[in-house]
């Protein structure tokens, strides 16, 4: 008997060895595992922290972007308002330009003609048919069957083929016979006159449509260019 309760108990104590054993093992690792979990703790702590203030410091950039936004809208909305009076300004400034310059071409015009009624008058010598025998340009004998032609600006006597020119005059509202040269003065003045209401034009704003009133005067009182190329249709009236 007791030789069996011996190896009992031995069992028994050897049991308790390893059951001793197996517990300091598992303590250890416990000990282990909770020393892991105390440093992911910790991280994750560390990493909380580190979030929360980014995200204080994005919500702060956040908030200057705004308004910084905010200042470069009010500056944008008073540029735009600053450059709709410059439009403005400037628009009035190129009405006020294409005014004056309608001025300056009307006085132009208007000193041009005086200045053409004025050079009529001087250059006009009316001479009379019965003393002129020959053309005052090509010099052709008239004899008797030649027919002689006043030009109706210098006056002077010319064959048929040397007064073939017909155009308006301030003396007459219906076409005159002309000279060769007073005709090409005539169609030399009328492009003059053209490139000047080109130019004109030009300078007016691109939104008026209307022609200006001086363009319009002068259009009326100044016929004897504006329909020259017109009245070279025409056709002639036989005069003397």
């Amino acid at each position: 008997m007791k030789t069996g309760d011996t190896q009992a108990e031995k069992n028994v104590f050897n049991l308790y060895l390893r059951a001793n054993d197996e517990l300091g093992k598992s303590n250890s690792k416990i000990i282990g595992i909770k020393k892991e979990l105390q440093e992911e703790r910790m991280k994750r702590d560390d990493m909380e922290a580190e979030f929360s203030n980014r995200s204080e410091k994005m919500k702060a950039e956040n908030s200057e972007l705004k308004e910084e936004i905010r200042n470069l809208k009010n500056a944008l909305e008073k540029l735009e308002a600053e450059n709709e009076a410059l439009r403005k300004t400037c628009s009035d400034k190129k009405k006020t330009v294409a005014e004056l310059a309608n001025e300056l071409a009307k006085s132009r015009l208007d000193l041009e003609e005086a200045k053409f009624q004025e050079d009529e008058e001087k250059d006009k010598k009316w001479i009379s048919v019965e003393k002129v025998k020959h053309c005052s340009s090509c010099e052709t004998s008239f004899g008797r069957i030649k027919v002689r032609h006043h030009c109706k600006k210098c006056g002077m006597v010319f064959c048929q083929r040397c007064s073939d020119n017909f155009v308006f005059l301030p003396c007459s509202s219906k076409p005159c016979r002309v000279c060769n040269e007073c005709a090409e003065k005539l169609a030399d003045r009328l492009r003059r006159f053209k490139v000047e209401k080109s130019n004109e034009a030009i300078r007016s704003p691109s939104e008026s449509s209307e022609p200006s009133e001086g363009i319009q005067d002068k259009e009326e009182a100044g016929n004897q260019y504006v329909t020259f190329k017109q009245v070279l249709e025409v056709e002639p009236e036989v005069d003397s």
